[in-house]
């Protein structure tokens, strides 16, 4: 199973936090849209072959 269809299981549990630090293969439109539900701005970096536009992402908190 891919990590963004897992990701699906744990929207309940989300934390309440700003921002979600997640690997690129958490990208998709349904996690987005459940963090931005929230009030959580998602940290990650597009999954190339997804995207059609380019997403900005935080590289500094990234990395970290």
């Amino acid at each position: 199973m891919s990590d963004h269809k897992g990701a699906a299981l744990i929207y309940p549990m989300l934390p309440d936090a700003e921002t979600i630090i997640a690997d690129k293969g958490y990208d998709s439109d349904a996690f987005r849209e459940a963090l931005a539900g929230r009030g959580i701005t998602p940290c990650m970096p597009a999954a190339n072959d997804f995207r059609q536009e380019e997403l900005r992402d935080d590289h500094h908190h990234y990395r970290l």
